[in-house]
């Protein structure tokens, strides 16, 4: 699950690639574990957990921001994402910057001030060196290099971005998409380039919903058309961390959407599978319950 590559003096440094919202060292935050109804801890939360113990343990090592730790994909799900740590002798912010083929489409975010940077990072180019620029705001800058590899689906490296004539859309923003019966997220930049690939363990289609927080609401697992339960949702950030799980006994299917009151509905089935697809639930996004 794990992978690092170009090896430097000894540690793996990677360039990486960055977008949008995601959170800091708050990425590393330990797994939930309330014990609710429709609530679960996953072996895969004890498996991330794991991992961001092993990045927490690389920050003690004292990398720079000329010569930062990066590993690429450390969830497993997203091959196009990194995780970058270094630290500086101040606090400061950091901006990033990813290079497109175009300049248009550079992508760049800011993260606050901190002196221990453990930066999030998605929106690298599959199968091929990626440049990605950090920033200090003295102007101090560090170029690094990553190179990552192909994606196995190739039908999915190319989209079809229709730009508006009116001047409206953001290049420095990415389009993401839900692909049919693919189990997976992908998003493009404004030539239809793949800059971003989840697959998450959902049988057929999964939604894509964001949240308040800048995290994301994907299917768990779909069991429409089954005859086991189990499915449910999960609340993800974009580089494939979970932080909650809610499995519906009577499985999940097709709807998912995140409710103005913070809470998550979802259509599922009957608890007992006696009929599919034949509700719909509000969830306690904090509790897991049905309300």
């Amino acid at each position: 699950m794990l992978q690092t590559v170009h090896p430097t003096h000894g540690r793996a440094a990677l360039a990486l690639a960055l977008i949008l919202l995601l959170a800091c060292p708050a990425a590393l935050a330990q797994g939930d574990t309330a014990e609710a109804a429709y609530t679960t801890v996953a072996s895969a939360i004890d498996a991330q957990d794991a991992i961001d113990e092993q990045l927490l343990a690389e920050a003690e090592l004292g990398y720079t921001f000329e010569d930062p730790f990066c590993m690429v994909n450390p969830y497993g799900s997203v091959p196009l994402c990194a995780v970058l740590i270094f630290d500086t002798a101040e606090e400061t912010a950091v901006t990033m910057t990813v290079k497109g083929h175009a300049e248009e489409d550079d992508v760049t975010a800011e993260f606050p001030a901190a002196t221990r940077h453990i930066l999030p990072v998605v929106g690298l180019y599959a199968d091929e060196e990626n440049t990605v620029v950090l920033t200090l705001p003295d102007g101090s800058t560090s170029t690094v290099t990553v190179t990552t590899e192909g994606i196995d689906n190739e039908a999915l490296l190319t989209g079809e971005v229709t730009v508006p004539a009116d001047g409206e859309y953001d290049y420095g923003q990415l389009t993401f998409v839900s692909v049919g019966n693919t189990k997976c997220i992908a998003a493009y930049d404004s030539k239809g380039d793949l800059r971003y690939y989840a697959l998450f363990p959902s049988k057929r289609t999964t939604p894509f919903r964001q949240l308040d927080n800048g995290h994301y609401l994907v299917a768990l697992d779909n069991t429409a058309g089954e005859t086991e339960s189990g499915g449910g949702v999960m609340e993800v950030d974009l580089c494939g961390r979970i932080y909650k799980q809610y499995v519906l006994p009577g499985g999940f299917h097709h709807g998912l959407i995140a409710l103005p009151n913070g809470n998550i509905m979802a259509a599922t089935s009957q608890d007992d599978l006696a009929v599919l697809m034949d509700r719909v639930v509000e969830i306690d996004r904090e509790t897991g319950d049905i309300v």
